[in-house]
């Protein structure tokens, strides 16, 4: 929420271009695990159900389940970084 994610911490830093330039959330996630030498296919960013009660506080989390899809010599890493790998 408080920009405690480290691809948010990028984002605040304008770390991938000017401010004029209108880059996506999943922009800075690609970018954040690309520099990890981790190759990001695909990025989703689900929503959590309205009936999903979230806190405002900075403490909290956004409440969001973020979605990558990673090349199989990835998933390890991901594992470890907190991921959890989903069936398909």
């Amino acid at each position: 929420q408080c920009q405690g994610n480290p691809w948010e911490k990028q984002q605040s830093r304008n770390y991938l271009g000017p401010p004029d330039l209108k880059l996506g959330e999943a922009d800075y996630v690609n970018n954040y695990y690309n520099e990890q030498g981790i190759e990001i296919f695909e990025v989703k960013f689900i929503q959590p159900s309205p009936e999903t009660a979230v806190c405002l506080a900075c403490s909290c989390p956004r409440g969001d389940t973020l979605q990558v899809l990673v090349a199989e010599k990835n998933v390890t890493k991901m594992v470890s970084l907190g991921y959890k790998i989903m069936e398909q």
